[in-house]
């Protein structure tokens, strides 16, 4: 099986190429993995290589720089048929600007471009995702009082939902007749990343200070947008990372009707983005560091994989655990299914944090464990299945 991630540079040799290749490398570092072991950069003599070999190793994603002369066409031919993830830079969001720096094999896909702001962290974290090393649910839970700061939580919302993101807010999700405080929780321990608005009575909402406590148990990094001359109403935490509005973030007054200027919700949009990579990453590690102490304690050794642990009994394989970040998914099992005609073991699974997670969803996960080969396990099921490696 080939080791590695790579990345395939085609087009034009643009000077932003390095700083979008040292930013992918900041982001697989995050994510807990060494870029110097993992992450390969491929240039079109590897790919034309791999080729004549018979055999292109996967996982694989390719960048496409425009430029007008159109360089690498053969090779773009080729990659257009193979179903592999590809991302194509041009100068600025403009249709003639794209028939002029893209062939036509690939002005189907959708493009990035270089005149919009934060484009560069964005299409990474774009990468990271069509490698599996991010998952492509993109998910933010949004904390606020709502007597304060109810018009900047929907504005933040429709914003995100903009850029791609799937947010969470109360009001927008949770329908009658729901149980509220279970689904806040599952929803929240599905989420990337909390944001809270942290305005001046946000002390008082015992629901915000649930949401901050399960944010912390599952190693969710928090944002905090905190309200003018204002001291953070949470000085017993860890903050992390914080921005500290001023009066002229503002559009209007600081009442409960104020919304965000325009430069400061893009300024918040590109916090989010470079977060994110490093809160999944943190999970990632935390969850696997638990599976790791977990297998000790059975005898196994368990050896690092991007995602998820290889366990082995006396030097040798013997069973692969999958570390999910939130909530496994139909897609999950999936992904998990097709691995293992590549794993040198036949006992799988895969491990999340069961904490938070609503009953009907882990009476869910339990019927799908007994319908398919593969396992979901949580802290309290995984100490049996690892007693079962042989």
């Amino acid at each position: 099986m080939n080791k590695g991630y790579r990345v395939l540079c085609l087009g034009a040799n643009k000077p932003e190429s390095q700083a979008l290749w040292q930013l992918l490398a900041q982001q697989v570092q995050e994510l807990g993995i060494n870029p110097d072991e993992w992450l390969q950069r491929w240039h079109t003599e590897d790919y034309k290589k791999a080729r004549a070999q018979g055999e292109i190793p996967l996982p694989l994603a390719v960048i496409y720089w425009g430029n007008q002369t159109q360089t690498d066409l053969d090779t773009l031919q080729h990659i257009a048929g193979q179903g592999i993830p590809l991302f194509p830079i041009v100068s600025k969001n403009d249709k003639d600007t794209i028939k002029e720096e893209l062939p036509v094999v690939c002005q189907d896909f959708q493009c990035t471009f270089q005149d919009q702001p934060d484009w560069r962290a964005r299409l990474a974290n774009s990468i990271l995702e069509s490698l599996s090393l991010l998952r492509d649910r993109r998910r933010v839970f949004i904390s606020y009082k709502r007597d304060e700061a109810s018009a900047v939580a929907h504005q933040l919302f429709d914003a995100l939902n903009g850029v791609g993101y799937r947010p969470f807010l109360d009001t927008a999700e949770i329908t009658p007749g729901k149980a509220f405080q279970p689904l806040l929780m599952q929803q929240l321990v599905d989420s990337d990343l909390l944001i809270l608005l942290d305005s001046p009575g946000i002390s008082q909402s015992d629901w915000v200070k649930k949401e901050l406590d399960q944010a912390e148990d599952q190693s969710i990094d928090i944002l905090y947008m905190i309200w003018p001359n204002k001291i953070t109403a949470s000085p017993e935490r860890k903050i992390r990372e914080s921005l500290a509005l001023g009066t002229q973030d503002f559009v209007g007054d600081t009442t409960k009707n104020v919304q965000l200027h325009p430069g400061t919700l893009a300024r918040i949009l590109t916090q989010v983005e470079k977060m994110r990579a490093r809160t999944v990453g943190r999970r990632m590690v935390s969850l696997q560091n638990h599976c790791r102490d977990a297998a000790a304690a059975s005898g196994l050794t368990a050896l690092f994989q991007p995602d998820g642990l290889m366990l082995q009994k006396n030097g040798a394989p013997r069973a692969w655990l999958r570390v999910i970040v939130g909530i496994p998914g139909s897609r999950d099992f999936h992904a998990l299914h097709q691995s293992l005609p590549k794993l040198p073991v036949k006992m799988t699974a895969m491990y999340y944090n069961g904490s938070g997670i609503d009953s009907d969803w882990k009476a869910h996960l339990q019927w799908l464990n007994q319908e398919l080969p593969d396992y979901s396990l949580d802290e309290n099921t995984l100490p049996d299945w690892l007693g079962c490696v042989p």
